[in-house]
């Protein structure tokens, strides 16, 4: 991740010349000697919270911010959708006040509060910043969405992209107040109740780094479909590949069509409409990908070898993997020692697209879990 800073050369516009990665503590800008550019931001004076303590004073867009906004980050375990733990207070006008205990590591966002709180989560969260360091960067420092204005604090930036970086607020200061500017969020949280005329889905295609956006075919009926190669990831949906209205879909919240999913799988992505962005996506199969294609279930005898233990007569070593019966924890396949080998061993029937571990004497296996091949029944594995 990288690190940079947004200092405000002009509190009347909260200008964007960068000069320095961190915020030193200042007195409320209002204070401060103002030039007449865009528009003029009196801030409310805010005094500094008691030792121990750092309050974060926000402006936010006033016409588009309709249930108020909360913070996600280390003071909440970066539970996106706990709107309760940390949300921001109203002082006056557009101006929210948020003052938690200070420490050293914590990082966070802000997030809006939808107009339908059913659909709070990251999609809601402050808009993109100016990125120096990437080279494909759109926006200039001008149409940062975030801006600090004053105070101690400084911005890291994450998941650059064409359209920016997300900013992700770190170095506060104990005992220190720091103002920051919203300019925008990443999606409007005024959700609307008709369903979208246009969609556009982004996802890393066949499991490449960029992430880009495509044009849906709309199907009818809020409808709108887009075949490609799968990338073993979430999707944004937007109303357009300018992104525009963006709403994010983790894997967890897609409903997967039969089959084993994986990167390079033709598939068919399809979004139903609700309320705009917001609505259901479902991944169905297509084709599989090449070198993708089912390993049929069968029987053979599986044979591993432990490299960081000594063997023992009361040692235990058991089978495990995604069994259809007594899977994973529940897995009773007790292994064989072979001590001229070395090695463990067991055979009976296996799944289709079978994974495998060991647990010995109770403990699990390190690492990943060894995809079988249909050929290669034997592995090596170090116990945690």
């Amino acid at each position: 991740m990288r690190k940079f800073g947004f200092i405000c050369l002009s509190l009347a516009a909260i200008a964007l010349a960068t000069v320095s990665c961190k915020k030193e503590q200042k007195n409320p800008p209002q204070e401060e000697e103002q030039e007449q550019q865009e528009e003029e931001i009196i801030w409310p004076a805010v005094d500094a919270p008691a030792a121990g303590q750092t309050t974060i004073v926000l402006a936010v867009p006033a016409d588009d911010t309709p249930a108020g906004c909360y913070a996600v980050g280390t003071v909440n375990g970066w539970a996106e959708k706990d709107t309760e733990t940390a949300p921001f207070t109203k002082i006056e006008g557009n101006f929210y006040k948020l003052t938690v205990d200070y420490a050293a590591d914590m990082q966070l966002k802000v997030l809006a509060i939808p107009s339908d709180p059913a659909l709070v989560g990251w999609s809601y969260q402050w808009g993109k910043v100016f990125d120096p360091a990437n080279p494909e960067c759109e926006i200039t420092e001008e149409q940062s969405a975030v801006v600090i204005a004053n105070g101690t604090g400084e911005f890291e930036l994450e998941n650059s992209d064409k359209k920016g970086a997300q900013p992700k607020l770190i170095g506060l200061a104990d005992a220190g107040v720091v103002y920051i500017q919203i300019k925008a969020w990443a999606a409007s949280p005024v959700i609307k109740d008709e369903p979208c005329a246009t969609a556009a889905i982004k996802h890393p295609w066949n499991g490449g780094s960029a992430w880009t956006y495509v044009d849906m075919e709309a199907k009818g009926n809020a409808t709108f479909t887009y075949a490609g190669r799968f990338g073993n990831n979430g999707c944004n949906i937007a109303l357009n590949t300018n992104g525009d209205q963006e709403v994010w879909y983790p894997t967890d919240a897609i409903e997967f069509g039969e089959g084993n999913f994986q990167t390079g799988d033709s598939v068919l992505f399809t979004f139903v409409s609700e309320k705009g962005t917001n609505g259901k996506v479902t991944i169905t199969m297509i084709e599989k990908g090449e070198g993708n294609k089912d390993i049929p279930a069968g029987e053979g005898t599986f044979t591993v070898k432990i490299l960081n233990r000594e063997y023992a007569a009361t040692d235990v070593c058991i089978f495990t993997g995604n069994f259809e019966e007594n899977a994973w924890g529940d897995s009773d396949r007790t292994m064989t020692y072979n001590p001229e080998t070395q090695t463990w061993s067991w055979t009976g029937a296996y799944p289709m697209n079978f994974q495998y571990k060991v647990i010995y004497n109770g403990s699990w296996a390190a690492g990943d879990n060894v995809v079988f091949d249909g050929e290669t029944y034997n592995a090596e594995f170090e116990i945690q």
